[in-house]
């Protein structure tokens, strides 16, 4: 829940209505603005339907530009189709520019699952895609680590009563 702020600087804005009586509410407002924008993105994506979560390091780090945008490519691509096959639970794709294991990269992890890969060329990528995320089986070829997540049984209760 987003609460309301005690100065005027909001999200590193530079605080321009400072000295103005209404600096806080006009803050406050384009505060509350954003946080409504972001939920709107977040029903519209459909977060909260996906059961895993595919994050994929672009480098630069442990890849190369190119490296990293070829294998982020395919994720894409691999993921709008199994998204948009009849009957294939949902996946979610992000990429970020540091999973901290700088070695052998691109490096992914697949949540919550939690297991991480390494060498996600595009090819390993679509074995992941058909063998991991479609199947339920694991590339072991190419697993570097293992930290599933996992809900307390009393959230995973109160989640499946709301």
């Amino acid at each position: 829940m987003l609460e309301q702020p005690h100065d005027t600087a909001i999200s590193g804005r530079p605080a321009k209505f400072a000295g103005s009586k209404n600096a806080h509410a006009i803050l406050w407002s384009m505060a509350k603005d954003k946080f409504e924008d972001a939920k709107k993105e977040v029903e519209k994506l459909g977060i909260g339907k996906y059961t895993k979560h595919v994050l994929i390091c672009i480098g630069p780090d442990c890849v190369s530009e190119k490296q990293g945008q070829d294998a982020w490519t395919r994720l894409k691509k691999r993921s709008a189709e199994h998204n948009g096959t009849k009957g294939c639970e949902p996946v979610y794709r992000s990429k970020v520019g540091c999973l901290r294991v700088c070695e052998d990269g691109p490096v992914g992890v697949v949540y919550p699952d939690g297991t991480w890969y390494g060498g996600l060329t595009p090819d390993v990528i679509d074995r992941v895609m058909d063998e991991h995320i479609r199947k339920g089986k694991p590339v072991e070829s190419h697993i570097i680590g293992r930290n599933p997540l996992s809900l307390p049984v009393a959230e995973i209760e109160s989640s499946a009563t709301d």
